[in-house]
């Protein structure tokens, strides 16, 4: 944990640490803010400077300027939008299972009829989405085989999916053991926001069904319909909404 607090590491994924880290970084940033409103002080070339964030974290690499400059002057939330996460698990993922969820409605393919699928990511997906075959739920939102399968069997990645005791299902174990996950080097992001994958569902049939997918479902490139929220006006109640937003 302490790791992590210095600065968020990947090899904390799968654990209650990792979404610490972008909790981490928003206290931080609020602390800050306060302080500097309060008259604190600290070094202004606290990034560029000798022995400064640069020189301590990349002390091999010459200090990019551009960036630093534009501190102050465009905001991601502003510029970029805000990417919804229509599945509660790894966003790395959501391609691949947009793209089970497509076949699956289109051609009804169940556990039962699946052969393989094989999925095919960038390295930036390979080297996070971890898990082989999950022992815990929050490895399940790190677990290709396991969110895959779980989308297969029940058409719908949700919050019940993530307990201890839903990763240890046998039926959906069974078809996780039959996904693979390559590293395919041909792939690449084409900018902000992109994560392709292939994926191919292959059928003990012979039948096989592929779709390749740029951006993920919540995106800017592929919003979220209205029907996400619309009558919301309309609820007698919203505490079950809340609810579902606490978890």
């Amino acid at each position: 944990m302490t790791a992590s607090m210095a600065s968020g590491i990947v090899c904390n994924f799968g654990t209650m640490t990792k979404p610490l880290h972008v909790g981490l970084a928003a206290r931080n940033g609020v602390v800050a803010a306060k302080l500097a409103q309060s008259g604190y002080t600290a070094n202004g070339q606290a990034l560029e400077a000798g022995l400064g964030f640069y020189d301590v974290y990349y002390r091999a690499v010459a200090v990019e300027e551009g960036p630093i400059g534009e501190l102050g002057g465009s905001y991601e939330l502003v510029g970029k939008g805000i990417r919804i996460k229509p599945y509660p698990c790894g966003g790395l993922a959501h391609p691949a299972i947009d793209a089970v969820l497509e076949i699956r409605a289109q051609h009804g393919i169940t556990a039962e009829t699946v052969e393989t699928i094989d999925v095919e990511v960038t390295k930036h997906t390979y080297n996070r989405i971890a898990f082989r075959i999950p022992q815990t739920g929050l490895q399940g939102k790190f677990s290709m085989g396991y969110l895959l399968a779980r989308a297969v069997i029940d058409g719908k990645i949700s919050l019940d999916a993530f307990t201890d005791s839903a990763v240890r299902d046998a039926s959906v174990l069974r078809l996780a053991e039959r996904v693979h996950m390559r590293l395919d080097p041909n792939l690449r992001s084409s900018g902000e926001g992109s994560r392709p994958c292939k994926v191919t569902v292959r059928l003990r049939t012979g039948q096989a069904y592929s779709r390749q997918v740029e951006h993920a479902k919540g995106s800017r490139e592929v919003p979220m319909s209205a029907q996400y929220v619309e009558r919301l006006e309309t609820l007698e109640d919203i505490r079950p909404l809340c609810q579902l937003l606490g978890a």
